[in-house]
């Protein structure tokens, strides 16, 4: 399934996996990228496809932020990033609007590296999938805020630095991808493996 997302860009399976997810479970994803003609297409081909996405080109404001799930994008000021200096200064956002988000992706590099152009592509399955996916009602967990925080130890990782929220969020997604109406434990490990591996430099 994953290779029916965003089927004009190459590469970037990270980033594939984040917008699935996002449809699976509302996450808000930040793309702040040196390709703004790749970022276009990425907040186009998901808006169309999917409009209970909001997508928000060049975001400034966290009033952008609703009850529905983001899909944003930003460039950093001077084109390029500069390695050397905090985020938030090149891309004219504050650290508040950017907690707000659930993963964000940094990407580098111009549109030919990743922009494909008249590829073939079924997007009308692919958005029947994932409305049928989104049926699958997840049961209330009433203990799953603990699952979440036991393995986060058993891992001995800082609880205080991920986003507990996101992880139920993408470990809910996990568990529709599986077809299953429950959280399981392999649920939260592979949402806490995914955003180990997320926000960094692509």
């Amino acid at each position: 399934m994953l290779n029916r997302v965003l089927p004009n860009i190459n590469g970037l399976e990270q980033l594939k996996e984040a917008v699935l997810l996002q449809l699976l479970s509302d996450i808000n994803i930040l793309l702040i990228g040196e390709c703004p003609n790749t970022l276009s297409y990425i907040l186009k081909h998901v808006g169309n496809n999917f409009d209970f996405v909001k997508c928000v080109e060049n975001i400034k404001d966290e009033q952008e932020f609703t009850q529905s799930p983001i899909l944003a994008y930003a460039t950093p000021n001077g084109e390029k990033f500069n390695l050397n200096q905090p985020l938030e200064k090149q891309i004219n956002l504050d650290k508040k609007l950017l907690n707000k988000f659930d993963i964000v992706f940094l990407i580098r590099g111009n549109d030919s590296k990743y922009l494909l152009l008249n590829k073939d592509n079924d997007s009308e399955r692919f958005r029947n999938d994932v409305f049928s996916m989104r049926k699958f009602c997840i049961k209330p967990q009433a203990n799953l805020q603990n699952k979440i925080n036991t393995i986060l130890k058993e891992n001995n990782l800082d609880v205080g630095n991920i986003k507990l929220n996101t992880i139920k969020k993408i470990s809910i997604a996990h568990a529709r991808i599986n077809n299953r109406n429950e959280v399981l434990d392999e649920d939260i490990n592979s949402s806490i493996k995914f955003l180990a591996s997320c926000n960094t430099f692509l």
